[in-house]
């Protein structure tokens, strides 16, 4: 038998393009997500129920392959996920099959575009062993060493590279110190943030870092909402003609990542994701599309309001006054009020319906009453800002709040109004559900109705009585 260290079997050589519409992405059940805190490794992979799913490269907008998985005899096994690592994005996989089990543990190369997996195989007779790699977008390198001809037990590394030689690069260094460099760059990651002393740590831990992993490192700033593909987003080609859009940037989650990472210690990573909103994202009538690639590339183009929004917000999170950045501030307050019929949306947060929503309304206000903070933090008049805010504040129970609905107790908030008559009934006109339920009594209701509460209880105040300015609290 030769020597497993010897033998390398060059499975994929510079795999040709394969057009994304032709490939189906797997399930959005991700398993793990991990890549290198460094920027020199522009790859990000993630885990399926198989072995490796997606991995991203040259950044977080672009699936580069499907899965790389390792089967046995030709036939994959099924795997459990768990940390290697409490304090990195090191993953294991125990896979088992049909008389044979399997643990592979996965890190990215922070040297280098590439991700390995160290493979340790026992089986109840001699089995083949191979790797089947997809690829997606681009061209990628798979070596391995693991031996070709039937064995009970192997041990080896599998190396998926993007550029020619990448791979074997990787695999020269070895697992053990690519995995060894690719934890330090965690720990050091975590040792400069701070955990509440109530959290739990492996599960704060493990939620702060999979957030700032999902930060391209091509376009610093740039959080996608996800490195996934669900629904019909994966292959209705109608739907989404290249793959998406999980995998792009939505303002409104962009500010939800960035203030959760302000509260866990990375102030830099809302930092550069609010430059990233005015500088990339906002267009030149001040507004904000309804996400975009990582470069900043409009991909869904419709108007919701909120996310217009949410640099307003950020803005106040890190009282950001300077020059510049008020300036694109004030684009983007003074789009708000000039929006036709102001604040009815042509989208709210739940994206598929047109009209006035509490917690568009609520996200709104809250925008204008902290863009007057910094407003008047700066010596300057804000009160065309704080009357609008306030003016809405005012309307928004005419709105949206039904005294009419089938739900108790009266009144109460509704997802959303088409017309801003929350006590009419004519279905054509208030109902707004995807399936409309089958009482005829009033306008739906979602928890996102929940957000003029929070709005209203939060702070600091300003001169106006619509004076939120906290974290959104709708679901």
């Amino acid at each position: 038998m030769k020597s497993l260290a010897q033998v390398v079997l060059l499975l994929v050589m510079m795999a040709p393009v394969v057009r994304a519409a032709d490939v189906v992405p797997l399930p959005a059940d991700k398993q793990g997500f991990g890549t290198a805190r460094s920027a020199a490794s522009p790859v990000w992979f993630t885990l399926g129920h198989q072995g490796l799913s997606e991995i991203f490269h040259p950044d977080l907008s672009t699936p580069a392959t499907r899965e790389t998985r390792l089967l046995v005899d030709g036939k994959p096994g099924q795997a459990r996920t768990e940390p290697a690592d409490d304090r990195s994005l090191t993953f294991r996989q125990r896979l088992r099959g049909d008389g044979w089990q399997a643990e592979i543990t996965y890190v990215a190369d922070p040297q280098r575009a590439a991700v390995l997996a160290d493979v340790a195989v026992t089986a109840q007779r001699p089995v083949r062993l191979s790797v089947e790699h997809v690829p997606m977008k681009g061209s990628s390198e798979v070596v391995s060493t693991l031996p070709t001809e039937p064995v009970r037990h192997a041990h080896g590394t599998v190396v998926v590279g993007f550029g020619e030689g990448v791979a074997q690069a990787a695999l020269n260094r070895g697992f053990g110190a690519v995995a060894r460099e690719y934890a330090r760059g965690w720990h050091a990651y975590l040792d400069g943030l701070r955990r509440p002393k109530a959290a739990d740590r492996r599960l704060y831990d493990m939620s702060v870092m999979v957030l700032a992993a999902t930060e391209d490192k091509r376009n610093p700033g740039a959080l996608i909402a996800s490195p996934s593909f669900p629904w019909a987003f994966g292959f209705d080609r109608e739907l989404a003609p290249e793959l998406g859009p999980y995998a792009l940037v939505w303002p409104r989650d962009l500010y939800h990542v960035a203030t959760a990472m302000i509260a866990a210690g990375d102030r830099g990573i809302a930092l550069r994701a609010l430059d990233f909103m005015l500088r990339r994202q906002q267009q030149p009538d001040g507004h904000l599309p309804q996400n975009t690639r990582v470069d900043g590339t409009p991909f869904w183009k419709s108007i919701q309001l909120d996310e217009t929004a949410a640099p307003l917000l950020l803005a106040w999170h890190l009282d950001r006054r300077d020059r510049s950045t008020m300036d694109s501030l004030r684009r983007a307050a003074d789009y708000l009020l000039s929006y036709p019929n102001s604040p009815f949306s042509e989208q709210e947060r739940w994206e598929n319906q047109s009209g006035y929503s509490p917690a568009t309304i609520a996200s709104v206000v809250a925008g204008l009453v902290c863009f007057a903070h910094l407003v008047q933090r700066n010596g300057e008049n804000a009160d065309r800002y704080l009357k609008a805010a306030d003016e809405w504040q005012r309307k928004v129970e005419n709105w949206t709040a039904t005294r009419t609905g089938p739900y108790e107790p009266k009144p109460y908030y509704l997802r959303l109004t088409k017309d801003g008559r929350p006590d009419a009934v004519t279905r054509g006109t208030t109902w707004v559900t995807t399936t409309p339920p089958t009482s005829t009594s009033g306008p739906s209701w979602t928890r996102a109705s929940w957000s003029w509460c929070g709005w209203a209880s939060s702070a600091p105040t300003t001169r106006s009585s619509a004076t939120p300015c906290g974290s959104w609290t709708s679901s």
